[in-house]
């Protein structure tokens, strides 16, 4: 968790914020996911993974376009 909010602070220093507090917002959720597989020992469905991935790749690339 340390690791994203060292990468949050340093995108402001680059002038990239945006896409680094995309990588923030969509990488919360998918760590509190995992967290949660972990503790309650779920497998994750085809559904859940396909859902998720659409949600980060959609995210990482309206925030490349917005930087670009």
């Amino acid at each position: 968790m340390q690791y994203i909010v060292i990468c949050f602070f340093a995108g402001l220093a680059d002038g990239k914020a945006r896409y680094k507090e995309t990588l923030v917002t969509s990488l919360v959720p998918l760590l509190t996911y995992f967290l949660f597989m972990i503790i309650f020992r779920t497998k994750a469905t085809m559904k859940q993974v396909v859902a998720l991935s659409m949600g980060t790749f959609g995210l990482l690339f309206y925030s490349i376009k917005k930087v670009s």
